[in-house]
């Protein structure tokens, strides 16, 4: 309970610092759907539920790179803490495990998620997480291919 309280408020100031400035430059009066998510995950996250938090999060720099906080490493390094913990809690929690696969992809670290990935359709193959996981790692794959 402790650790939740403690990232929540993390998230909260970390993400206040990126948010005011982020929408000033904004020209447009109207919310791209990735910024409607983006805001979204700092409610869930005030209000202690971070898994969705960083669901939406995620989400929100799918559609839309520019959103902040996307390189922010003190922010992403958190979720990992927070993900790891809930991983040690419950090994068998495979949303906690794709999300931390997640991370570690959009930390840039590709090895890291092809891992947790592996993982989840090792030991969990008839799973959504596991369907995921492949969608991902044959995207990794793919990428990886096109850069040879």
């Amino acid at each position: 309970m402790m650790h939740k309280l403690f990232l929540t408020l993390l998230l909260i100031f970390l993400f206040s610092f990126n948010v005011f400035s982020y929408y000033k430059n904004t020209n447009s009066k109207e919310l791209s759907i990735a910024q409607v998510m983006f805001l979204t995950s700092l409610k869930k996250a005030d209000k202690g539920d971070i898994k969705t938090a960083i669901r939406l999060y995620i989400k929100a720099i799918e559609v839309d790179e520019t959103i902040p906080a996307k390189n922010e490493n003190g922010l992403l390094e958190k979720a990992v803490t927070f993900l790891k913990k809930e991983l040690k809690r419950n090994p068998l929690d495979t949303e906690s495990r794709y999300f931390l696969g997640r991370i570690f992809e959009i930390r840039g670290d590709f090895e890291k998620a092809a891992g947790e990935y592996k993982k989840l359709i090792k030991n969990f193959p008839k799973t959504q997480y596991a369907e995921l996981s492949w969608r991902q790692v044959n995207r990794y794959l793919f990428m990886k291919t096109l850069q040879q």
